[in-house]
């Protein structure tokens, strides 16, 4: 905003004012003018500004840049309220807890490369990461233990990750006909052809995710998550070269056919420590995730730019 200064005179006898307008030259008015805008690059000897540029910017990314903005206040106020201190101890924590994330092996977590690697993948600049880190230890001392994994659920994942394998094809069908079908030209073909008129059937008429990949599921286990519980029973009763019954589903009819079973490991004592450790990570990351939706949804925000709105308004 312009700021216009004017000089108002002191009332004097007639005589003075007359002195004074010979002795000194009258004032002229004077206009303050705003700093210009400093360049931010400069393309073909030409300098752009800033200006030019938020628009896009907002477009661009502003629903992640306001996100980001609404949970730093929504944190800090909630950690402040509780008592909690986040300190530079906790912060350097973050850093490694990421890094870990990404290699899964402690002896190159704090490494600058994984930590760079890290940065790059995810567009985390020097402010934005170092915001990341203070707002993930906010978020994890407000969680504290809550949401960590029982006995039976650690249990589980080591079954998953070391326990016996099954390499399975899976057919899919939305009515049983298509299952049925296939199930009679199995019966009726030689054992050597049945894998591939298996993975034939499935990618010409298969619902499921694996179609395209001819039915092919390469490592299930039997506690594998996602695939129903009946599923799970019909492939440990197969033989690798059988196949099941059709199996009616939420999502269809199935039916399943073994290729080979891949005998259970023993894990050792710091691959159960690795393994226990990042089950515990995930499940207070889940927590630290719905505690951040649960304080965006607390908060009323009202976007008054207009490209800002649009970026919002048409967030994922």
């Amino acid at each position: 905003m312009l700021r216009t200064l004017i000089t108002i005179p002191i009332l004097l006898t007639p005589y003075l004012i007359l002195a004074s307008c010979a002795a000194q030259p009258a004032r002229e008015t004077t206009v303050s003018q705003p700093p210009r805008p400093d360049p931010v690059a400069i393309i073909d000897g030409r300098a752009i500004t800033i200006d030019p540029l938020v628009d896009a910017m907002s477009e661009l990314a502003g629903d992640e840049a306001l996100t980001e903005q609404v949970l730093d206040l929504a944190l800090a106020q909630r950690c402040e309220r509780e008592g909690i201190v986040i300190d530079a101890d906790l912060i350097e924590r973050e850093r490694v807890l990421l890094a870990q994330t990404l290699t899964g092996i402690d002896e190159q977590a704090n490494s600058p490369r994984v930590i760079e690697t890290l940065r790059i993948r995810r567009g985390l600049g020097p402010d934005r990461f170092e915001r990341l880190l203070r707002r993930n230890a906010m978020l994890r001392a407000l969680v504290g233990p809550s949401g960590m994994p029982d006995a039976t659920t650690i249990e589980r994942a080591m079954q998953q990750a070391f326990g016996q394998r099954y390499r399975v094809r899976l057919f899919v069908s939305e009515q049983p006909e298509p299952a049925s079908g296939l199930r009679a030209r199995l019966a009726q073909s030689d054992a050597q052809a049945r894998r591939w008129i298996f993975a034939d059937a499935c990618v010409d008429q298969s619902l499921h995710p694996s179609a395209e990949r001819g039915g092919l599921i390469p490592g299930l286990s039997a506690t594998s998550p996602g695939y129903p519980q009946s599923v799970l029973d019909a492939m440990r009763a197969l033989a690798p070269g059988e196949y099941s019954r059709v199996i009616s589903t939420e999502a269809g009819y199935a039916l399943v056919y073994l290729e080979r079973i891949t005998p259970a490991v023993t894990p050792s004592v710091p691959q159960r420590r690795e393994l226990t450790e990042r089950v515990r990570r995930d499940a207070q990351r889940l927590a630290m995730q719905r505690l951040a939706q649960q304080l965006l949804g607390e908060h009323e925000i009202i976007v008054l730019d207009k490209s800002l709105n649009w970026a919002w308004s048409n967030r994922p």
